[in-house]
């Protein structure tokens, strides 16, 4: 610890919210930030995204690409700006006689990494009061959830990617996946970036990975950073039904997309922040967003194929998803 620089990122494994949400969701989730201030040779003061009950979390440090024990978060102060105050690992060892801690293996810092293109993919999108972000799918479709035109019975649906602007019909829309698909009028440039044309690949090493999220926030592309703090999968299939990252997501970036910054490779398009309804505070830091490998095979049989059985199917794989969605 006394070798370690405010320049040090550090990672914290904790499970937040304690009793208030499914243990499977939360469970040894991950943050990352950097040193701050050393108070004295037994406590810090570290930058880092958190949320309630992150307090007793491992903190490790990440020094010459190796992994080392840094100490526990004793404060986490969520409501002034992202402070903890971490206690030695000397201390805590001495005190409980810790012997062997696992630690991590997998976890590198991708923090030169540039977002290329930050606005590709992406489109604004305004209906009556309502706005949000929208994900290219096709030269003529846009991916969005359905509560961003929720109001397209009475309001038109527009359309912006960056000084062009269209109208848009909503083709499909879908309450209880909260999905939508709009068909733009008229059709975008054919040489224009679309996700039907990405191969999205498998195997891409996700926990720990450096994250960016892109989307509408003010009529602007914003882009936030992160790591992607956990995947939830389905007990069943353990096929990964949400993706949980600590990217800040503000209001209109909901529709946008969760891009893998190593490969520049898009994984999920942004949902929802993790809320406490006790306080009814919102974590900018905390949030999901939804596996583009589970939901682009599903849209594409419903647009080519007319086959609304693979909805059904979509459906029934983040039903344990949506379990959670209820209780957030």
């Amino acid at each position: 610890m006394k070798n370690l620089k405010t320049t040090n990122t550090v990672y914290s494994i904790c499970t937040p919210f304690g009793g208030d949400y499914f243990v499977s969701y939360c469970l040894n989730t991950l943050s990352h930030g950097h040193i701050r201030k050393r108070i004295d040779s037994n406590l810090l003061l570290v930058d880092m995204q958190l949320v309630y009950g992150c307090e007793g979390g491992l903190v490790i440090a990440l020094d010459e690409n190796e992994l080392k024990f840094l100490g526990m978060i004793v404060v986490a102060s969520v409501n002034t700006g992202d402070v903890a105050l971490v206690v030695s690992s000397e201390i805590i060892m001495d005190l409980v006689r810790i012997e062997v801690i696992h630690i991590p293996t997998k976890i590198k810092s991708n923090a030169n990494k540039i977002v290329p293109s930050e606005g590709q993919y992406i489109v604004f999108i305004k209906c009556g009061a309502t706005s949000g972000s929208g994900i290219i799918l096709s030269p003529s479709i846009v991916l969005t959830w359905s509560h961003v035109v929720k109001e397209s019975c009475h309001y038109p649906v527009e359309v912006k990617l960056r000084e062009c602007s269209f109208t848009a019909t909503v083709l499909f829309s879908a309450s209880l996946l909260d999905l939508a698909i709009l068909l733009l009028h008229p059709s975008l440039p054919a040489n224009t970036k679309h996700l039907f044309q990405l191969s999205l690949p498998e195997g891409i090493e996700l926990l720990g990975s450096q994250v960016h999220a892109i989307g509408y926030h003010h009529k602007s592309v914003k882009v936030t950073s992160g790591i992607l703090s956990k995947l939830v999968c389905d007990p069943a299939s353990s096929i990964p039904i949400l993706i949980k990252s600590n990217a800040s997501l503000h209001n209109g970036m909901s529709g946008g997309l969760l891009l893998h910054t190593e490969s520049s490779i898009p994984i999920g398009i942004l949902q929802f922040n993790m809320k406490d309804h006790a306080s009814n505070v919102a974590f900018v830091s905390a949030n999901f967003s939804l596996p583009l490998s589970l939901i682009l095979e599903p849209i594409k049989q419903l647009l080519y194929d007319k086959n609304f059985k693979s909805l059904k199917k979509l459906n029934q794989k983040i039903n344990h998803g949506k379990n959670l969605l209820s209780k957030l």
